[in-house]
């Protein structure tokens, strides 16, 4: 399947957590992405989970998208909880249709960590090596599950470092999007 001219789903699960997070840095990534997916021509909605969804309205956006993009950030080594629960209501719901759309649909995830992308990867940290795409495991193993087939991910380390440049997320998020929707 082509994803030139995609229905596109972003989901947006950025959540505060002050200090340490403000949930801004997943939303502005998020609304970065559908800008500029519609500039490149594809049609886009969003759901931000932290402002509230229904169940239904969901459903019908997982129907209308041919791509669904999961904006988050990397909590405990995973799902911020209100991720979870809505992964669980949502999938949960969209059971009955797991083989009318069989294949037919496509799952990326763009997500943020504090973490140097070197701790990921070392085997001597509570990652024991595992790299992004393993931490986000599981979030890939209930699309596939549900008959999604896995894109490959954008991930942006260091985020909480004084250093940190917005910019060059959004350049890395820019040239991710470039090579998978040709």
């Amino acid at each position: 399947m082509s994803l030139k001219n995609s229905k596109v789903l972003i989901i947006i699960a950025g959540f505060s957590n002050p200090p340490m997070s403000q949930g801004m840095l997943n939303e502005s990534l998020g609304l970065e992405a559908k800008k500029y997916l519609e500039h490149k021509g594809h049609q886009v909605k969003v759901t931000q989970i932290a402002k509230g969804y229904k169940v239904e309205e969901e459903i019908e956006k997982f129907k209308w998208a041919d791509v669904i993009i999961f904006q988050s950030q990397t909590w405990w080594i995973g799902l911020p909880n209100p991720a979870k629960k809505y992964i669980d209501e949502v999938l949960t719901a969209y059971i009955p249709l797991i083989e009318q759309y069989k294949g037919k649909k496509k799952i990326m995830v763009s997500a943020t960590f504090g973490a140097l992308e070197e701790t990921i990867h070392d085997k001597n940290t509570c990652y024991e090596g595992l790299g992004a795409e393993q931490v986000w495991w599981p979030l890939y193993a209930a699309f596939v599950y549900s008959g999604f087939e896995k894109l490959p991910m954008v991930a942006y380390f260091n985020s909480f470092s004084r250093h940190f440049v917005y910019q060059e997320r959004v350049d890395k998020l820019h040239a991710h999007l470039d090579k998978v929707f040709v």
